[in-house]
């Protein structure tokens, strides 16, 4: 849709929708590859009617980029790069790695104006909501098998959230990694590339009030 008005199946504009559900928390699947993210993101959507958002950190890094108080050309800088991979278009849309959802971004681009934005929260927040929006859901979560290498920000990224963090027995998981084309085949560097991915997740999940915390085995 190209004007503020509600889309085919809802009774309310996006805009009401964001301001209705803005203390609704994010969750955040924290999972080393070849853990059972996938699964778990499979059971979210189907059984749980969630929104999820397979970012690969390119939203969760361009709102950690914007930060706090930023200047708008900061914003507008991240706004064009964040859009090139939310709207991928032509053979470079294909090669680069993009923003995946089960909800759909078309209509986002209209919000996109970079006077809205006084922080990153509100980026990453209008992105993971508009997903929910478009499914009609108000249940929202993200899966991003990069978030480790940015995870310091979260705070500054996603200040409502709720970690769900995914774990399987280590010998299986650095099996799985070593079948996989995007790890190390060699089992002991398996074991290292498993280690220091989810050495990460585990402090995130430490330091997560209880109630706001999940922990889901996978075995």
């Amino acid at each position: 849709h190209t004007s503020e008005t509600p889309t085919a199946g809802h009774g309310e504009s996006f805009s009401e929708f964001l301001a209705r559900t803005k203390e609704q928390p994010i969750y955040v699947i924290l999972g080393v590859q070849g853990s059972g993210t996938n699964l778990l993101r499979s059971i979210l959507v189907r059984a749980f009617n969630f929104a999820v958002v397979q970012d690969q950190s390119l939203v969760f890094n361009a709102a950690a980029a914007v930060g706090r108080n930023p200047s708008e050309a900061t914003v507008g800088r991240e706004l064009r790069s964040l859009q090139a991979r939310l709207f991928p278009s032509g053979i470079g849309g294909k090669m680069n790695r993009r923003v995946k959802s089960n909800g759909s971004f078309a209509g986002l681009e209209q919000y996109l104006d970079p006077a809205r934005f006084t922080s990153g929260a509100d980026l990453a927040r209008l992105v993971y909501s508009y997903a929910a929006y478009s499914l009609g859901t108000t249940r929202m979560a993200i899966k991003s098998d990069d978030l480790w290498e940015s995870i310091q920000h979260i705070d500054t990224v996603l200040p409502n959230r709720r970690i769900i963090l995914l774990t399987r027995d280590f010998r299986d998981n650095l099996l799985s990694i070593t079948k996989k084309d995007f790890g190390p085949i060699d089992p002991i560097i398996a074991a290292q590339y498993v280690k220091k991915r989810f050495s990460h997740y585990a402090a995130e999940f430490r330091r997560t009030p209880p109630d706001s915390r999940f922990h889901v085995r996978y075995e």
